[in-house]
C-alpha cells in the first residue's frame, strides 16, 4: 500500500479547468501596478505645488489611457490588436517615466519619488512587453507560466 492521498481524477481535472479560466484584469499583475502607478501620481499631485496642476492632469490622463489600453489588452480579442494596445500602454507608461524625470529636474518631486514613480513604470512596461510578446507567440506570460 502506498502512503499519501489518492485524489480523485475529477477533482483534479475541476482544479485544471479552474487554472485555465480566463482572469479579469483587476485580476493581473500588471493591471494593479498600473493601479499603483496611477495612485503614485495622484498621492505625488496632492502633494505638489498648485502651479503644476495642469502638468498632473495631462499625467493623469496618460495613466489612464495606459490603464484602459492594458484592460483592452487583457480582455481578449484578436492577437494583434491585443499586442498592439500593450505596445500603446507601454509607450504611456515610458512617457510617465519622462515626465517623473522632468518633474525632479524642476525640483518639483525628490530623487527617491522619482526613483519609486520610475521603478515601478519600468516594471509595468516590462511586464506589458512579456504580454505582448505572449500574444504574438513569441513569449511567456507575466506570471513565467505558459497560458493555455
Amino acid at each position: 500500500m502506498k502512503n499519501g492521498v489518492v485524489i480523485p481524477a475529477e477533482i483534479v481535472e475541476s482544479s485544471s479547468e479552474k487554472k485555465r479560466r480566463h482572469k479579469s484584469a483587476r485580476q493581473t499583475q500588471v493591471y494593479r501596478d498600473m493601479a499603483n502607478l496611477k495612485y503614485m501620481i495622484v498621492r505625488t499631485m496632492v502633494e505638489a505645488p498648485r502651479k503644476y496642476a495642469k502638468y498632473f492632469d495631462e499625467m493623469l490622463v496618460t495613466v489612464s489611457n495606459a490603464k484602459q489600453s492594458l484592460a483592452l489588452a487583457l480582455e481578449g480579442g484578436d492577437a494583434a490588436v491585443r499586442a498592439d494596445n500593450l505596445s500603446y500602454a507601454k509607450a504611456l507608461v515610458e512617457d510617465l517615466q519622462d515626465d517623473s524625470v522632468i518633474l525632479h529636474q524642476l525640483e518639483v518631486i525628490n530623487k527617491e519619488r522619482k526613483k519609486a514613480i520610475r521603478k515601478l513604470a519600468q516594471k509595468v512596461s516590462g511586464q506589458t512587453v512579456r504580454l505582448r510578446d505572449y500574444f504574438k507567440g513569441q513569449g511567456i506570460d507575466i506570471d513565467g507560466k505558459t497560458l493555455e
